[in-house]
C-alpha cells in the first residue's frame, strides 16, 4: 500500500493539472490517508502539492499559498525537501497573487539556491519566471522562455507562457499577449 499512496499522489497531481477537481481530491485524500499515517513524506508532499496546484488553477491563490507555505515548512513524514523545492515556483505565484512579496522572495531564494547548485536548465527557467512575477520584468519572462527551450519540461514552459501572456494582456498589449497565450494553450 505504500507505493500505492505514492501513485495516488501522482494521480492527484495529474488530475490537478487537468483541472479535474473531484478526481484530484479523491486521489489526494486516499494518498494522504496512507501517507500521513505511515509517515511517507514524499507521497504526502505530492498529494498536498496537487491540492495546492488545484487551488491555484481554480483561482484560489490564498488557499494555494497556505497549502504551499505549509508544505515548505513540513517536516519528515509530512513531505520531502525536494517536493518543497519543486513546488516553490507555485508558492511564488500564489504569494504574488495574494500580494505577499516576502513569502514569494523566500520561496524564490530556496528555488534559486537549488537551481544554482544543480545546474538544472528547467530550474533556472523557473527562477527567471519567478523573478518576472516578482519584479514585473518582461525580460525575465523572455529569459525564462529561452531557458525553457534548452531544458524541456513543456508543462513548465506552458505555465511561463500563460503567466507572461496574462501579464501582457493586463498591460493592454493584446497582440503580444495573444502569441504567448496561444503557445500556452497549445
Amino acid at each position: 500500500e505504500n507505493p500505492a499512496a505514492h501513485l495516488r499522489a501522482v494521480l492527484a497531481w495529474l488530475a490537478a493539472v487537468h483541472g479535474h477537481e473531484d478526481d484530484c481530491r479523491a486521489h489526494a485524500t486516499a494518498a494522504l490517508a496512507r501517507a500521513l499515517g505511515h509517515r511517507l513524506g514524499p507521497a504526502a508532499g505530492i498529494a498536498s502539492w496537487a491540492l495546492a496546484l488545484l487551488d491555484l488553477g481554480a483561482g484560489r491563490p490564498a488557499e494555494a499559498r497556505d497549502r504551499l507555505a505549509a508544505l515548505a515548512a513540513a517536516g519528515p513524514g509530512e513531505s520531502h525537501p525536494m517536493v518543497g523545492i519543486f513546488s516553490a515556483a507555485d508558492l511564488v505565484e500564489a504569494a504574488v497573487r495574494t500580494d505577499e512579496p516576502a513569502t514569494a522572495r523566500q520561496a524564490l531564494d530556496r528555488l534559486g539556491t537549488w537551481a544554482a547548485h544543480s545546474g538544472s536548465a528547467w530550474g533556472s527557467a523557473l527562477v527567471a519566471r519567478c523573478r518576472g512575477l516578482l519584479d514585473a520584468d518582461d525580460r525575465q519572462f523572455a529569459d525564462a522562455l529561452a531557458t525553457h527551450a534548452r531544458g524541456g519540461r513543456p508543462f513548465d514552459t506552458a505555465r511561463t507562457e500563460l503567466l507572461f501572456g496574462e501579464r501582457l494582456r493586463r498591460r493592454r498589449r493584446r497582440a503580444d499577449a495573444r502569441r504567448h497565450l496561444r503557445a500556452a494553450h497549445e
